[in-house]
């Protein structure tokens, strides 16, 4: 089944077609060398993921000045820890608050969506049955706000409220708008 070329000793020429594909193969054995150590799109990853860092550095760079627009103070970590603090004068402050007291577990949870006067005579109810002083109303009225309320409770002064009659009066202020 030898050819006759063959079994003299003799080669013969490899046709075109071979010669092609010897090429191509060698090319992209090259190639695969080339590529070797590496996966091919590992590059592409790696530069994702650093312009998903460089977009997050951006987004909060971006976040920190919307929060420094129109203040010259620069946001610290104590500026923020700050905005927390209680919005009431030192007599408030200082007073004491039993370590028997609990809020009562009847109290509902005020979003800022709801009728304010419900929650604030509730509020006012359960609190007086307790024999909570004014003091403590005080102190305690932030334990029902969650949400958009909340967040209307940190903006609040610090150093401005006295009583709880003043705090009712601020809440109701700005919440007017949500009763039914």
């Amino acid at each position: 089944m030898f050819s006759t070329d063959r079994a003299r000793g003799r080669r013969r020429a490899p046709s075109p077609s071979l010669c092609e594909r010897s090429s191509s193969s060698e090319s992209s054995q090259t190639q695969a060398r080339v590529r070797r150590g590496r996966s091919p799109h590992r590059g592409d990853q790696i530069e994702a993921r650093n312009k998903s860092t460089s977009q997050k550095i951006r987004d909060l760079d971006a976040r920190l000045n919307a929060i420094n627009t129109g203040t010259n103070a620069p946001v610290t970590v104590d500026t923020l820890v700050r905005q927390t603090d209680p919005p009431f004068t030192e007599r408030v402050l200082r007073a004491r608050i039993s370590s028997k007291f609990k809020l009562p577990t009847q109290l509902g949870i005020y979003e800022g969506k709801t009728d304010l006067m419900d929650h604030l005579d509730s509020y006012k109810s359960l609190m007086s049955l307790q024999g909570c002083s004014d003091e403590v109303m005080c102190k305690a009225f932030s334990a029902t706000l969650k949400g958009p309320a909340r967040s209307w409770f940190r903006k609040l002064s610090r150093g401005t409220v006295d009583s709880f009659g003043e705090l009712s009066q601020l809440f109701v202020a700005n919440f007017m708008s949500c009763r039914n």
